[in-house]
């Protein structure tokens, strides 16, 4: 039965994610605590996550400027305004 316009089935066929990056999904979702929010929520601070990726031991400049791009474009992508389907 398909309620409130959402088919539970949808996600049937969702790939799975790839369980190397579930620390990635981690460090995402934790950060995700550190936005602002407001009359909207805000972007995730750069120095949360520079503080972040120091307090999980990533020390080389270049593997904490790829955390800061990956996190951020993650950012990105749950920021962006979602289409809803059969709403006004």
């Amino acid at each position: 039965m398909v309620q409130s316009g959402i088919d539970p089935n949808a996600l049937d066929h969702e790939p799975d994610p790839d369980p190397y990056l579930d620390w990635v999904f981690t460090a995402f979702r934790r950060l995700s605590t550190c936005r602002s929010m407001g009359m909207a929520a805000g972007h995730i601070p750069w120095t949360a996550i520079t503080a972040y990726a120091a307090s999980c031991g990533i020390e080389d400049e270049d593997e904490v400027d790829d955390f800061v791009d990956l996190i951020i474009a993650m950012d990105g992508e749950y920021l962006k305004p979602k289409d809803h389907k059969g709403g006004n």
